[in-house]
């Protein structure tokens, strides 16, 4: 998939100039910011349903602290109102992973780095927003993944994820199954692997 090809490409780019295009895409958001909030979780999801898919509530906003004196993800936003860079912070304002958003004609990219000593480049992920045929693309340091949305009467009816180990080369898949109520409101998000098995990740209870 030539998609993923170019993703893969960029990756080894930016894994070589990581310090300097970490500091690049920083000052960039000091230059552009204008808006700044802070939640509990993922306030603006990169594709559907991201927090439900890894079992976790919708993000809420928070006011802002005085002082920051627990887990919190600081959301920076620019005069348009997109979302343009995210920070895990700790007690303390100390910054564990720095996220930032780029949006183009055909995807938006996220690019995401961990503080270990210095900020090392962790992941690129690009969602191409295709409607009925939504495709996200993720590259990290131990593999590639490729999730295809598929969608009934405009409702996102399951997701198919293809991933690839590169320390083994292996490949697996499973599907993402999510069920609603007759409101159209989601109630369920299922995995379900190759084996046979599959595992509730979210439930409205």
């Amino acid at each position: 998939m030539k998609e993923m090809i170019d993703l893969i490409d960029f990756y080894g780019f930016l894994q070589q100039e990581q310090k300097v295009k970490h500091e690049e895409f920083l000052n960039n958001v000091e230059k552009n910011k204008a808006v700044t909030k802070y939640s509990d979780n993922v306030l603006v999801e990169f594709f559907p349903f991201e927090n439900e898919i890894f079992g976790l509530k919708k993000g809420k906003e928070l006011s802002l602290p005085k002082e920051i004196t627990k887990d919190v993800k600081r959301n920076v936003f620019d005069h348009s109102g997109s979302l343009i860079m995210t920070e895990d912070v700790l007690a303390g304002d100390r910054v564990t992973s720095r996220t930032f958003y780029f949006y183009y004609n055909d995807y938006s990219e996220r690019i995401s780095f961990q503080k270990v000593g210095t900020f090392r480049l962790k992941t690129v992920s690009r969602f191409f927003n295709k409607h009925e045929n939504s495709i996200l693309l993720i590259k990290s340091s131990i593999g590639e993944g490729q999730w295809d949305f598929k969608f009934e009467d405009n409702i996102l009816n399951h997701i198919i994820i293809s991933e690839r180990d590169c320390a083994t080369d292996s490949s697996t898949t499973r599907v993402v199954e999510l069920k609603y109520n007759e409101s159209h409101k989601l109630i369920e998000v299922i995995n379900k692997y190759e084996n046979g098995s599959s595992q509730i990740i979210y439930k409205v209870k």
